[in-house]
């Protein structure tokens, strides 16, 4: 008896759990030409995520052979056939499937990388390549009207440009149009980012209003000023408190300050800057994040400190939030799960008995504490975590030998769940260890199995040994690639005795050379030796991996066994893999591009 077929709505069911296996989505394409209908629009929903890392031309010439002439503006015809991009016959055969009606999540800026790509491809044989970006960037501006004349129904929209066209184009902005006003394209639209400094950037908020109601997620990058003006930055920003009063849900607010050209100049900076239509999203908010924003001019934060339900508040790379911390005092979030403040070099700091207020409030549901600032706020941390018993998961600080005499507690003991600390520091100066660290090794409970030391610190042979000797904490993870002066005898000395548990030690790219002092002779020398391996960190920001961190450094990973007695050689087996995206961008502005595909 022939088993009676699969519903169509079973089947929709099952493959959209294999949206991210496209091995296994092309497979069941070919199944009969109802899976292939099934199929076909889930692969196109974000066809450009998938072919990011090794842009395609075959991909954008898909789209291009659905281009017409009513997807076209006259000026942009205009550009087209100055550089002999022309359209498809009209007398070709058409598409099976409608392939543009399908997308629903887009970058833009990835349009024009691939239309750059595309362009170049020697199989259009172009006469007319200078090196200019006018047709990528009408390539790309076709393609969106191509999109929306189709019906793509976005869920998903970044209106981003890159840092590059920013810094390098002067006529950049006026090449990205304005979201459309009055669509129905973007009706859905549950993350809208507008991550670019553009002309347009002021209508898109407004069109943005009155089209999209029910956006969870907004990312916005502005720029508080103008040249010498601040007329424009006004008025953007009383559009996107317009845009933010008519969403029904606001969940997750992230704001990312350009700093603009004349960044440093107090007077050509917006005054009075406000944000009091989140108090519009009070019982609906949950993220908000700020990233590279100067906090001279704003009022305090009055409207974030009200947010009942939130539950994640970043400060990353801030400059002077001092000036509106103030209302954190008489916060009620009972629900913050995740704090991180990370100033801006010696430009930010916050006040101790502040931010131990703050801490008392947030106890009972902190999870993710990360506080890099001065060496004062560290010690407010590390006597919170005493005080008040915060049963934290995750804990990054700024950590050098001032908070030797703080460690002899053994603090971080008061968090029995403790898995992962990170510690950091600012800029390149170096930090002699040979104290601290030992002392750390007591300090670590038995549950931390991640460790990065994200700082130049410098330790002797001694004092590795003592930590290790001291550290009851099962380590996996291992980072050091910013310390300076690590050596052979350092790392054979950390897999020797760690290897039973330890599966990835990060150190820095460059290899130090070897040295023929046996790691017994070191130990038992007196102070560390003279010889000095300098360690490459000079891309290093703020003590966080840069976006060269897959160039800089390199991850081991040893075999398990069981015979200590084994020679060191036969012991460790040491092979060079690649880092983790996670790894490679989790302290990067870029990753706000794509956290939410």
């Amino acid at each position: 008896m022939v088993p009676p077929p699969i519903p169509v709505d079973c089947i929709e069911e099952i493959v959209e759990f294999l949206e991210s296996n496209i091995c296994t989505l092309h497979s069941c394409l070919l199944v009969n030409r109802l899976w292939c209908q099934i199929v076909v629009p889930i692969l196109w929903r974000q066809p450009f995520r998938y072919k990011r890392i090794n842009p395609s031309a075959k991909l954008l010439q898909t789209y291009w052979s659905c281009m017409t002439v009513d997807c076209i503006l006259s000026e942009d015809m205009l550009v087209l056939q100055e550089f002999n991009i022309k359209l498809p016959d009209s007398n070709q055969p058409s598409m099976i499937f409608n392939y543009p009606s399908f997308i629903k999540r887009l970058n833009y800026r990835d349009l024009y990388d691939f239309a750059g790509k595309w362009y170049g491809d020697p199989n259009n044989l172009r006469r007319k390549r200078p090196f200019r970006q006018d047709p990528m960037k009408t390539i790309a501006k076709c393609l969106f009207n191509l999109f929306i004349t189709r019906g793509a129904k976005f869920e998903y929209l970044f209106w981003d440009n890159g840092n590059d066209l920013i810094e390098k184009m002067s006529d950049n902005c006026d090449k990205i149009p304005p979201l459309p006003e009055f669509s129905a394209n973007f009706a859905n639209i549950k993350v809208l980012g507008c991550f670019a400094r553009y002309e347009h950037c002021e209508q898109t908020f407004i069109n943005a209003a009155s089209s999209c109601h029910e956006i969870e997620t907004l990312v916005v990058r502005m720029c508080m000023n103008d040249e010498w003006s601040t007329e424009k930055a006004q008025r953007e920003l009383d559009t996107l408190s317009q845009l933010i009063d008519v969403q029904k849900h606001l969940k997750e607010f992230i704001f990312v300050e350009y700093p603009g050209r004349f960044w440093w100049s107090p007077s050509s900076r917006l005054k009075n800057v406000e944000l009091s239509s989140l108090s519009s999203q009070v019982n609906s908010l949950t993220v908000v994040e700020f990233y590279h924003v100067d906090f001279r001019f704003w009022h305090p934060l009055n409207s974030i400190a009200d947010l009942i339900n939130l539950e994640t508040l970043v400060f990353n790379n801030c400059r002077h939030q001092e000036y509106v911390m103030e209302p954190f005092r008489f916060c009620s979030f009972m629900n913050l799960k995740k704090l991180v403040m990370k100033g801006y070099e010696g430009i930010s700091f916050i006040q101790s008995d502040l931010l131990d207020t703050l801490l008392q409030h947030v106890s009972k549901s902190l999870m993710y504490l990360s506080i890099v600032m001065t060496a004062e706020t560290t010690t407010t941390v590390i006597n919170a975590i005493e005080k008040y018993h915060l049963d934290l998961l995750e804990l990054t600080i700024k950590l050098d030998q001032s908070h030797f005499f703080a460690l002899q507690s053994c603090p971080f003991y008061n968090c029995p769940r403790l898995n992962k600390l990170v510690l950091s520091s600012w800029g390149y100066v170096e930090v002699a260890a040979d104290a601290i660290l030992p002392q750390l090794g007591k300090s670590l409970p038995p549950s931390v199995e991640h460790l990065e030391i994200l700082a130049p610190w410098i330790f002797n042979i001694r004092a590795l040994e003592s930590f290790l000797d001291n550290c009851k904490a099962p380590l996996k993870y291992f980072d050091i690639r910013y310390c300076r002066e690590v050596s052979d005898q350092h790392i054979n000395l950390i897999w020797k005795r760690l290897y039973h548990n330890l599966e990835n030690l990060i150190i820095s790219e460059k290899d130090p050379p070897s040295s023929d002092i046996d790691v017994d002779e070191q130990l038992n020398s007196n102070g560390p030796q003279d010889k000095n391996y300098e360690l490459d960190s000079e891309n290093t920001n703020s003590g966080f991996a840069s976006s060269d961190t897959e160039n800089e450094s390199r991850n081991y990973q040893t075999d398990q066994v069981s015979n200590e007695d084994m020679p060191l050689h036969e012991i460790v087996t040491r092979t060079k893999i690649s880092l983790t995206v996670e790894e490679t961008y989790d302290n990067r502005i870029d990753i706000l591009r794509y956290r939410w595909e």
